[in-house]
């Protein structure tokens, strides 16, 4: 059917009516729109200085693979072009232990549902009247898994100038924002070791404690001498270190005693040591912050009586001091550059009670995730998840799947900025600082690493010299028996060759 000239001009017009009135959306999934207009100046796959690099790579990748197999492990490799065609893979449809590789998960699923602006807030509530408070001092939470000592101090400060002197009715912490199960899937292990520490609504210093042991000389004899910080009732600290010559040897426990934390110091130090500083983990997270702020609140000046207990923070009561952590994209930056498994674990249970609804909890957190795989392609039964860190626990997912949710977040230009530029720079910073120092990834691949005992992995993206994302990886390294320093030579090895491929046709 011909159209006559005044119906041409009419369809036109409205061509350009919808465009101005309804623009593509920034936060829609599909990703025929979100073509980055970085990607349009790149030049194609498959142009005639592509092809023979990526057949150069292929052999390459084949020879390191061959020299993998002779080491006792088992090695996955997927490895696509941002907007192209898969390069290699072996082993790509099995699965394997991610280790911290989940953090990419959590920290893209955090990033989408949070957004990167979102701050934690931590809040001391009451009735005050005149220079008291009528009811108990509320401490709420949000999960915030940045809160230290200093916080606490500077929030006790404000309080103090409000004109508060006393606090009769003691200290409530109320944790309720997330589930009251402390130790996600594979942390409840019987070791006080700090990067196991438990998850709570609120959280104060990880969840840790720091117990410095130090020779002392400064009497001219050695006095062995043991702090831990931060000072609280919360603690009970038993130690029996001596001075000795030799070699140092220090054991640090910390153990339940009733509703206390029992820290016991044993063994020797040099005299002319330096001082040692271990981290251990408490295991009542909620009554350690409490315990610890009565105290920061007698150090200002506020009498504080009454108990230090768990409850709810009631209606009407009024916010006193509001605290804020720092906006969400700086602590998935830390927690990515440093690896860091509380940050991961309360990062999971604050997306899951954002999106599905509070309590938080890890099963609410996993499910926005898995809601996440399945845009990505990715079916349910295909890997199974635990946890937010990757510690322990038997997750499993294949390296195509983990290169298929990166491909997801793609799709999004400003979710692939904000979770490539909180990964470690290869030679450069977090875990990858050392590195791949002076080669050609040299600041050029950003990345996640995953350490367990027989584990090693290492995912993310190689860039091009404009620092634009190329290529997205996953090498998954499993059942290592003996030291993990060879698997990581070999992934250094196919990352370098990954980015002397870019460098050919970009």
């Amino acid at each position: 059917m011909l159209m006559r000239p005044h119906q041409k001009t009419l369809l036109l017009f409205c061509f350009f009516l919808s465009a101005i009135l309804f623009p593509a959306s920034p936060t829609h999934w599909k990703t025929s729109v979100f073509k980055s207009a970085q990607a349009k100046q790149q030049v194609k796959s498959g142009s005639k200085k592509e092809i023979p690099a990526r057949r150069a790579l292929q052999k390459k990748l084949r020879h390191i693979y061959g020299k993998s197999k002779a080491q006792k492990g088992t090695l996955g490799i997927y490895v696509k072009l941002l907007d192209g065609p898969v390069i290699f893979a072996r082993n790509s449809f099995r699965r394997f232990h991610p280790a911290s590789c989940m953090k990419l998960l959590t920290a893209g699923a955090a990033l989408r549902k949070l957004t990167p602006t979102f701050r934690f807030k931590t809040t001391l509530e009451g009735t005050p009247k005149d220079n008291t408070l009528e009811t108990p001092l509320y401490i709420r939470g949000e999960g915030d898994p940045s809160l230290t000592h200093r916080d606490l101090a500077e929030m006790s400060r404000k309080l103090s100038q409000m004109g508060i002197k006393e606090i009769p009715k003691g200290i409530v912490v109320d944790d309720s924002h997330f589930v009251h199960r402390r130790f996600p899937p594979g942390f409840g292990r019987p070791s006080p070791k700090s990067y196991i520490a438990p998850t709570s609504a609120v959280s104060l210093n990880g969840n840790t404690v720091t117990v410095e042991i130090n020779p002392n000389n400064d009497s001219g004899t050695c006095n062995a001498e043991v702090r831990v910080t931060p000072p609280s009732d919360h603690l009970i600290i038993s130690s029996s270190v001596k001075c000795r010559k030799g070699k140092s040897w220090l054991r640090v426990a910390a153990n339940r005693k009733g509703k206390k934390l029992n820290v016991i110091v044993r063994g020797s130090i040099q005299p002319v040591a330096s001082p040692i500083t271990l981290r251990r983990r408490v295991l009542h997270p909620s009554i350690y912050a409490g315990e610890t702020l009565k105290r920061v609140l007698e150090n200002e000046g506020i009498k504080v009586e009454g108990k230090v207990k768990r409850g709810t923070t009631p209606d009407n009561i009024k916010v006193l001091v509001n605290h804020e952590s720092a906006p969400l994209q700086e602590l998935i930056t830390h927690m990515n550059r440093f690896s860091d498994n509380h940050y991961a674990e309360q990062i999971l249970k604050a997306t899951g009670a954002k999106t599905i609804g509070h309590p938080g909890s890890t099963k609410k957190g996993l499910e926005v995730i898995a809601r996440f795989m399945e845009r990505a392609g990715v079916k349910r039964n295909l890997y199974k998840l635990f946890n937010g860190s990757g510690l322990f626990a038997n997750t499993s997912i294949t390296p195509r799947d983990l290169v298929k949710f990166l491909q997801r977040v793609s799709t999004l230009d400003w979710l692939q900025e904000k979770l490539v530029d909180s990964l470690a720079l290869a030679g450069r910073s977090g875990t990858l600082a050392r590195r791949m120092s002076s080669t050609r990834a040299d600041g050029r691949v950003r990345a996640k690493t995953g350490t367990l005992r027989d584990v090693s992995t290492l995912s993310g993206y190689v860039l091009d010299k404009k620092d634009n994302p190329v290529l997205i990886f996953s090498i998954l390294h499993n059942d290592i028996k003996g030291s993990l320093t060879p698997f990581r030579s070999i992934q250094d090895e196919i990352v370098e060759d990954l980015t002397a491929y870019v460098d050919e046709w970009r």
